[in-house]
């Protein structure tokens, strides 16, 4: 039953680009029960309230009928994610998309909403995972180079991805994308401007194209005139860029050196109603600045 509620929710949202609303969803998964005691000791059900919880968050970010909110939110949209998972869930499985909301990689965490957070998230092993999170070392730069020499699997399979980065001389913004992705989709025509805001800067763009088949990534690069490298990984490839970068979300960004030191995985999407994310963009001038 959770195996088929992930697959509705993954392809309403992110398996193809459509401007669905959380009426929709509850809909198709409405007779799947999302607070479900019986269900604690399975994986599956844990990865639903997780991707439902992340619908949501696609909900508020695609359909326009939230454009005037995210920009009274301004950089910040959690409270409308939360406002959402208020409306359909209760009990346990309110806890859990709600601390799945914070933990994701896709929002900001801070401000003054963990009031909210911990007005709901009362169980004690929830509490201790976020802890542990927030007192987590600080991010410390490392080399993708080095990593993916280290990184058990055959030469073949890493070569071409040594090459890239040994090749390169200058600082890099990458963006792991695919077709079947309606965020990474939806931040597509943002590019050009962004890039406009570094075209003085030591800084390429390369886009790391994921289950996307050349010819689609092709199309879509001329779609968005976007002036850079589109690098379509194969299955080996994006597995092993996963296990280096640390990451399984996508869209997913990272700034990575002249050195090929990984600097910064972005904390936030492009994406803020249509225009370009202030935030994302004082983000990527923050923690390149200092070495481009």
């Amino acid at each position: 039953m959770y195996d088929a509620g992930f697959d509705i929710a993954f392809n309403l949202y992110t398996g193809k680009r459509r401007k669905s609303n959380d009426e929709q969803l509850v809909k198709f998964v409405k007779d799947i029960p999302l607070d479900n005691p019986k269900a604690l000791n399975n994986s599956r059900y844990y990865n639903f309230l997780n991707l439902v919880a992340l619908d949501m968050q696609i909900v508020v970010n695609i359909n326009p009928v939230y454009d005037s909110a995210r920009r009274r939110m301004g950089k910040n949209s959690m409270p409308l994610y939360l406002d959402k998972i208020d409306k359909y869930s209760k009990g346990f499985a309110k806890q859990l998309m709600y601390y799945h909301t914070l933990t994701s990689n896709s929002v900001e965490k801070t401000g003054p909403y963990n009031e909210r957070f911990d007005s709901v998230i009362k169980a004690p092993y929830l509490q201790q995972l976020i802890s542990a999170k927030k007192n987590s070392a600080p991010f410390k730069p490392y080399s993708i180079i080095q990593r993916l020499k280290d990184y058990p699997a055959d030469d073949s399979l890493k070569n071409r991805l040594i090459s890239l980065f040994e090749n390169n001389k200058k600082n890099l913004f990458l963006d792991f994308w695919g077709s079947w992705c309606a965020p990474c989709m939806g931040e597509m025509p943002l590019y050009p401007k962004l890039m406009e805001q570094f075209k003085d800067a030591e800084l390429n763009f390369w886009f790391f194209a994921v289950e996307t088949p050349g010819e689609k990534a092709l199309e879509i690069k001329n779609k968005y005139g976007i002036d850079a490298p589109f690098i379509v990984l194969n299955d080996n490839e994006a597995r092993i860029l996963n296990d280096v970068l640390q990451f399984s979300s996508y869209p997913s960004h990272f700034i990575i050196d002249a050195d090929g030191m990984v600097r910064r995985r972005l904390t936030t999407g492009l994406r803020s109603g249509k225009q370009l994310s202030t935030f994302a963009l004082d983000e990527i001038k923050n923690y390149s600045a200092p070495w481009y």
